[in-house]
């Protein structure tokens, strides 16, 4: 089994400004609860129970979460100059996070997402701003040699840093720093480009339908159900690295924990296989759905029903949820949720996540009410959820993100800062919003 060695090097250490850099989305949120499910046009005013303006975009949630997890965090984005990118930046120093490298761009605006929430679902609409002119050269290279780790988010909202992604990382890595990525949806459905990424992400972060999506795209020819199924540990990564042969980054607390790049990031060679479960679902799905071998296109487009539901996973279309309470449709914060995704079962997503160990990097998946999935020297690993009541899940993925690098970076085993990761993105519904009920390190633990 994987472990993340708390081998730190004193000399790293005091070159280490910031135990995180978190590069990626941020915009307000404009939350409107009990929204009619259809609204009337027509000028009709209509009363809704309560609305509010919160911290949004997958990339600042995590940073937020990092911050209050105890963790020195530093985030880049992009923002207009104007009073949505003014709350932005203090909602995020507010939660100690240091946003001195943003970049406030004078001429787009920033961008706003307004969720509308109906019960058990929600309508996200999202005018992107400058999310699509943040790049990876707005990263000062000088501050991917303070941190200790280096997590990207929303992948395919941002096509300029993702174009130059292998780059950043490959510079953060010969920095000595690690690399963890959350795609987050691909609203166009082709989910391209990832190839080369990922061997040099040491932690991808996906939830159930994204994992699908990326090991169908990065397979070549699909996850077959006939391909043999990954063999191999973390030592025989794609990248060749392990987290012993990694300089490990300090962490910025007393015991100076780290997060060794690679450690149990991918499979052997000849790793990785998949099933008819990730072929690309037929007309009537929705952008890039896929849907499991035989299933109808359609099926499996709601979202799970349940007091507890949501445990790290932002709720999504077809995410799952214990019974009784439902969670809304949508990937969290400002992402656009797409339907028309079949249901499939457990043994496809494995071959899933084997299809992804064997590009290099180690899959750890968000599933909801289910707990999460990782896949790690040639072993599976799953850690299960916990119920609870939800109030939002809104940002639930983006808080399991902060919780998994804030236990890894302390030097806990996959296993646990899987479980620490679970429950960070179980408390964070309880209230609105994807920060407001963010845990400290000590709530996520006890």
């Amino acid at each position: 089994m994987t472990t993340f060695h708390n081998s730190c090097d004193c000399a790293v250490v005091s070159r280490t400004t910031f135990d995180l850099l978190v590069v990626g989305d941020a915009n307000p949120d404009v939350i409107v609860s009990g929204s009619p499910r259809h609204p009337e046009f027509g000028q009709r005013e209509q009363l809704v129970p309560a609305a509010g303006l919160v911290l949004g975009g997958s990339g600042a949630i995590t940073a937020y979460g990092a911050a209050r997890l105890g963790l020195r965090t530093a985030f880049v984005g992009r923002v207009g100059d104007d009073p949505a990118g003014t709350f932005v930046l203090d909602a995020l120093r507010s939660g100690g996070v240091d946003v001195s490298a943003c970049v406030v761009d004078p001429a787009v605006p920033t961008a706003m997402t307004v969720v509308l929430v109906d019960g058990d679902d929600r309508a996200i609409l999202t005018a992107p701003g400058c999310l699509d002119r943040l790049a990876a050269t707005d990263v000062p290279p000088a501050l991917l040699e303070r941190a200790a780790h280096v997590h990207v988010s929303s992948y395919f909202l941002q096509p300029l840093l993702a174009r130059g992604l292998a780059g950043l990382f490959g510079l953060a890595r010969a920095a000595g720093a690690s690399t963890s990525l959350d795609t987050n949806d691909d609203p166009a459905g082709r989910w391209a480009g990832l190839a080369d990424v990922l061997p040099l992400t040491d932690v991808l972060l996906p939830n159930e339908n994204e994992a699908f999506a990326i090991a169908h795209a990065v397979s070549g020819a699909g996850v077959s159900a006939n391909a043999s199924t990954g063999a191999g540990t973390a030592t025989g990564t794609a990248a060749g690295r392990t987290a012993s042969a990694h300089t490990s980054r300090g962490a910025g607390t007393a015991a100076g924990p780290s997060l060794g790049a690679g450690a149990g990031a991918g499979a052997g060679a000849g790793a990785g296989a998949g099933a008819g479960a990730g072929a690309v679902a037929g007309a009537g799905a929705g952008a890039g759905a896929v849907a499991g071998a035989g299933a109808s296109p359609g099926a499996g487009a709601g979202v799970g029903a349940g007091v507890g539901a949501v445990a790290g996973a932002d709720a999504g279309a077809g995410a799952v949820a214990d019974a009784g309470a439902g969670v809304g449709a949508g990937t969290g914060a400002g992402a656009e949720a797409t339907p028309g995704r079949a249901v499939r079962d457990d043994a496809d997503l494995e071959r899933a996540v084997k299809e992804l160990a064997a590009h290099g990097t180690l899959p750890i998946v968000k599933r909801g009410a289910q707990g999460a999935l990782a896949f790690a020297d040639g072993e599976l690993i799953e850690v299960p959820a916990r119920p609870a009541t939800v109030v939002d899940a809104v940002g639930a993925g983006d808080s399991f993100n902060a919780g998994l690098l804030a236990a890894l970076l302390r030097g806990l085993p996959l296993s646990r800062s899987m479980s620490v990761a679970v429950t960070c993105g179980t408390l964070s519904t309880r209230a609105a919003g994807g920060t407001a009920a963010q845990p400290t390190w000590e709530e996520a633990t006890s």
